[in-house]
This record gives C-alpha cells, structure tokens and sequence, in this order.
C-alpha cells in the first residue's frame, strides 16, 4: 500500500502519481505520473518527487495545518456532529467486527487444538490457520479504521488532536486513512510545485468537501508556505 496513491495527482493530465523505482538503486522509490510512466508523450510531466520526502512533507503539513487550532475546531464540530447521527449505525458495524474477530479467534483456537491431537493434518489445518490470522488483522485494521473515524463524546479538543495526530504516526493503513478525512486532492506541476487541498470528508455532509483551507503549496526543494 502507498500513502499518497489515489490523492496525488498530475496537474497536467490529471492522473495518478503513481510509485516508481530507481533501477540503479531499487531502494531508492519515487511518485511519478502515470500517464508519464506508461507513454511518456502523452503526458509532458516528467517530475520525479521523493517518495519519502513527499510524505514527510505531506505529513508535516497536516500536522502544521489541518491540525492547528482554527481548523480543528471546525473538524472535531463536524465529527461530533457525524458522530450523534450515526450512532446506531456504527454500533452495530463496530459489533459485526467485533463478533466476526471473536469468530476468527475461537476458529484458530479450535483448529490449534485439533493439531495438537493430529499433527498429521498439518497440511489442512496451518493454510487455514495463516488465512485466518490474515483476515483477523484486517478486522483489527477495520476496526481501528471505524473507531478512527468516530470522534467519541466527552472527548476534550486536546485529546481528539492527540488521537489524529496519533494516528498520522501509526501504521500505513491507518495514516492513510486519517489522510484521506483530511485531503480532497494534492497537485503535481511540471517545475516541482505540490498543492495539497484541504477539506473535510464525512458521511454527515453526505461526503461534501467541506474546505479547511484553500490550498497549501510548496516546492519539492523548499520548506513551503501557509495558505491564505
């Protein structure tokens, strides 16, 4: 999984950055435009960003803008509000999980044991065993996601920001997650310019971007500047 794929875009064509390698040195990963890396006349922006700088700068933005107290204000009103309309509906989402994590549990459990007392059906049983621990991680994931995305009540500001700000230091699937509540779009120019967009996604507006900031640019090379 990419951290930025599907919100970093070519402001040329409009596609997809998408990860690409340096062949002399495979560790070394790059976003680049699609349309580039497939047929390089159909699209003329050929910039190479960072993969980690990118990020890091894109992280660092978040924290720096979208997280900073007028913006927050607004972002946690909005989730408290998603929060009290779909209450129902999330409680029993999150108890679906939870009992399908518990079913996945107990199916380990009873297959280890099976195996204890016939290790000859090690062959059926460990495939079944690693799938489960497989889908089991996705619930956890699922769940943490579902949580994520639910500002609780009695929660203080300072709490709510130190959970998002908790969030964009945990794993992939999670800060990728709290990137996408937060950014509607970030633009590639030619000359290395990045334009991160900013807005609001929740179910409460009917998936409305509701702005937090106009735009935020900077320069691949440069620290950048606020928005107006």
């Amino acid at each position: 999984m990419i951290l930025l794929s599907g919100l970093s875009k070519c402001q040329v064509c409009g596609n997809n950055f998408q990860m690409d390698f340096d062949k002399r040195n495979p560790k070394q990963s790059f976003y680049r435009c699609g349309t580039q890396r497939r047929k390089a006349k159909l699209c003329t922006n050929s910039r190479y960003l960072n993969q980690e700088r990118l990020e890091n700068l894109v992280l660092k933005m978040v924290s720096e803008v979208a997280l900073e107290k007028g913006h927050l204000d607004e972002y946690y009103q909005k989730c408290l509000e998603e929060y009290s309309r779909n209450q129902g509906e999330r409680e029993e989402e999150l108890k679906r999980l939870r009992q399908q994590l518990q079913e996945l549990e107990q199916r380990i459990e009873n297959a280890t044991e099976v195996l204890m007392q016939s290790p000859n059906l090690k062959d059926r049983f460990i495939p079944k065993i690693q799938s489960d621990e497989d889908k089991i991680r996705k619930v956890k994931t699922e769940i943490e996601t579902k949580n994520l995305a639910s500002a609780p009540t009695g929660v203080d500001l300072e709490s709510f920001r130190g959970e998002m700000e908790q969030a964009l230091r945990n794993d992939l699937q999670i800060q990728k997650t709290a990137l996408s509540s937060l950014i509607q779009r970030i633009d590639v120019t030619q000359d290395g310019k990045v334009g991160v967009e900013f807005y609001i996604n929740t179910r409460a507006l009917g998936n409305t971007p509701y702005p937090l900031c106009s735009r935020y640019e900077f320069q691949t090379s440069s620290e950048g500047k606020d928005c107006d």
